[in-house]
């Protein structure tokens, strides 16, 4: 049996759909390059639940996002991440 995910209130469920590989240094390290640090901070993601006080994203959309925002909940055994959606930074349709 399958089980699904009804987020609450503002909350928003999301799938990663496009994320840049971390950028090391000849050892392995991570890069100290700021900006390129900053940039991979930003994720898209399709929406696949939201919560009732959800007003302005659908399921399906297209979100753009700082991932250090969101909720990893795939220990609780569901594979998705959530989020508020006044932490959204974007909607594509």
């Amino acid at each position: 049996m399958s089980k699904t995910i009804k987020p609450i209130r503002d909350r928003i469920a999301f799938n990663i759909i496009e994320r840049t590989a971390n950028e090391t240094d000849e050892h392995g390290l991570m890069a100290p390059n700021r900006e390129a640090y900053h940039e991979k901070l930003i994720v898209r993601g399709v929406v696949v639940a939201i919560g009732d006080d959800v007003t302005s994203i659908e399921v399906g959309d297209e979100i753009i996002l700082n991932i250090t925002t969101a909720i990893d909940i795939k220990p609780t055994g569901y594979d998705v991440k959530v989020i508020s959606e006044s932490d959204v930074i974007a909607v594509a349709r």
